[in-house]
């Protein structure tokens, strides 16, 4: 059963972020909105079929601020519960957008949270800690957050490419796009690829070392010669974990921001085996020395994208139906999947 929502913060006539990823949730989910009674907010607000599960509770006492005193809150919570139960929602997960709701929230703290953040709310917000998923389309405002819980999205969709026809589609795979040089921790690569033998280790630049062929000895290491920027975008789509095995080496970690940005944007969870900070990445990504480690890792990493067909996570996925490309539906979807996790 999916949870229903409850979107606090945001308006719907705002062409926002919020708006375009809660349109494709409608469907099987009843979403309540909180709107300022106004005319205005009333003229804006959509009709139609497509929309019979979308609900708009008008409030009287919209300005949220700070300042409010504690009764302003109760009533406006008293107003949210009314609502929940005039329209029957099931499970409602609480979506908030402005990190100076947190009273309402404790007047709400029965209800789970999910943080759309799109401003920093510092470190050891309650907001923060109160939310069990966070979601952000740029890395600054969650660079303190905790990575367990936190997902970055993308801001402008990737074009969908077909599946490359030299990508095998037997197993699931964790795949690694850069110059294969001593730079690379192939020990860390050798010992992984050995411990997953169920997991395609994918390959993808020139080669500049030998240690590549004893590497390749492996039956489930693949290596697919050099490929264009265009090109990798479509490997990067299909693949389930992105790996970047490199040592520590001055300036190297700036050579793969880009592969990090697409990474995330696209849901793909990235394992990394330097320290070096990337920006405002670095709490979202995993990292490991040791490739027993990341070999016991795979599982659960893999678990972050769902089968689009079957709606469901299996041992491994299975085969994706389709390319992640960072669309609004694409997010929605791997929301979706956030949100049942949250049962």
């Amino acid at each position: 059963m999916r949870n229903d929502l409850i979107i606090l913060g945001d308006s719907w006539h705002k062409d926002s972020a919020t708006k375009q990823l809660i349109e494709p949730l409608l469907s099987g989910r009843k979403v309540l909105w909180l709107e300022p009674d106004t005319d205005t907010a009333e003229a804006y607000w959509p009709q139609g079929q497509a929309f019979a599960n979308l609900y708009r509770l008008g409030l009287k006492q919209y300005h949220w601020s700070r300042w409010l005193g504690r009764s302003q809150w109760q009533q406006q919570a008293r107003q949210i519960r009314q609502a929940i139960s005039d329209h029957g929602l099931q499970d409602p997960v609480l979506w908030v957008t402005r990190a100076e709701l947190e009273p309402l929230l404790e007047e709400l703290s029965d209800i789970k949270v999910v943080y759309f953040c799109n401003q920093a709310p510092g470190v050891g917000h309650p907001l923060v800690e109160r939310a069990e998923l966070i979601l952000a389309i740029r890395p600054e405002p969650v660079q303190q957050c905790p990575a367990h819980k936190t997902q970055l999205l993308c801001s402008q969709p990737l074009p969908l490419q077909l599946r490359p026809k030299d990508l095998p589609a037997n197993r699931p795979l964790i795949g690694f796009c850069g110059r294969l040089d001593d730079r690379l921790d192939w020990e860390l690569i050798n010992d992984a690829a050995r411990w997953r033998p169920d997991w395609n280790w994918v390959l993808i630049g020139p080669k500049q070392t030998r240690r590549l062929d004893t590497l390749l000895r492996l039956p489930n290491v693949l290596w697919l010669g050099e490929k264009t920027q265009q090109e990798y975008g479509a490997y990067l789509q299909y693949w389930h974990v992105t790996l970047l095995p490199l040592l520590e080496c001055p300036g190297i970690a700036n050579s793969y921001g880009l592969t990090i940005r697409e990474s995330l944007a696209l849901g793909k969870p990235v394992v990394t085996r330097f320290k070096s900070q990337h920006g405002g990445y670095q709490p979202l990504l995993t990292r490991v020395s040791r490739g027993a480690d990341l070999a016991e890792l795979l599982p659960v990493l893999s678990l972050a994208p769902v089968h689009p067909q079957l709606g469901q996570r299996q041992g491994w996925l299975g085969e994706p139906a389709r390319a992640h490309t960072g669309s609004w539906a694409d997010q929605a979807a791997n929301i979706d999947a956030w949100l049942q996790r949250l049962s």
